[in-house]
């Protein structure tokens, strides 16, 4: 539940104006204050490597960001930290590693839930492109005057859950790399739809690009050396 969360479906954003008004700084709240939780009760945080460099992506870049915003800008910390939040979602690493310890879930389940989370998300990303999910219009949003114009580059592109949508179609491919299944395709071609028409991400198609002909390598020189 806190992957779900944490994939951004039920927050209010500026680019995704469907969610639950300050829902998202009220989990951010909670996930700080577990963590903080874990800090004085869990000895293995302080044991990690790995538990460091998300204390340094989740503290010390809103702090950096802000301090800059300050220097060069007159920008108070308040409002620069305020305005890194976002930076706080890294530290929900710390809860769900402690709930994945002791759930102890197989590899196989764990993937599955990714696979769901990631499908979720295609689903609320392509409702609300496609107009089923409206707008919240009980919020007012204040936008800059060059975001008003029609002809914008893409202006319906929406990157609702991406990095949960990237893994499960690296994790479709590497399971399809043997034996191509109809599901798995089906899945595929569903995820890659909406990298295409929602996410629109150049650099995301790329990457998606590579991750196939990587793993598909074997794949592709046997069809190449039987033409």
């Amino acid at each position: 539940m806190l992957l779900l969360l944490n994939s951004g479906c039920f927050f209010l954003t500026d680019d995704k104006r469907a969610g639950i008004p300050y829902f998202r700084e009220i989990f951010l709240l909670l996930v700080v204050a577990s963590t903080v939780c874990l800090f004085v009760a869990w000895k293995w945080v302080y044991q990690s490597r790995t538990s460091l460099w998300i204390i340094f992506m989740g503290v010390m870049l809103p702090l950096m960001s802000a301090v800059l915003s300050n220097l060069n800008f007159g920008q108070p910390m308040l409002y620069g930290l305020f305005e890194e939040r976002r930076f706080l979602e890294y530290l929900v690493f710390f809860p769900v590693l402690f709930l994945l310890l002791m759930a102890q879930p197989t590899q196989e389940e764990l993937g599955r839930y990714f696979l769901y989370i990631a499908l979720f998300c295609a689903t609320f990303g392509f409702s609300y492109y496609l107009g089923i999910i409206p707008q919240n219009a009980v919020v007012s949003f204040t936008v800059d005057d060059w975001t008003r114009y029609e002809d914008l580059l893409r202006p319906d592109r929406y990157r609702i859950g991406s990095g949960f949508v990237t893994l499960a179609a690296f994790m479709l491919m590497y399971n399809m790399r043997d034996r191509v299944t109809l599901s798995g395709l089906l899945m595929l071609l569903y995820l890659v739809a909406y990298l295409w028409l929602v996410m629109q991400t150049r650099q995301t198609m790329l990457i998606w690009a590579i991750a196939g002909l990587w793993i598909f390598r074997k794949r592709i020189d046997s069809l190449m050396k039987m033409s």
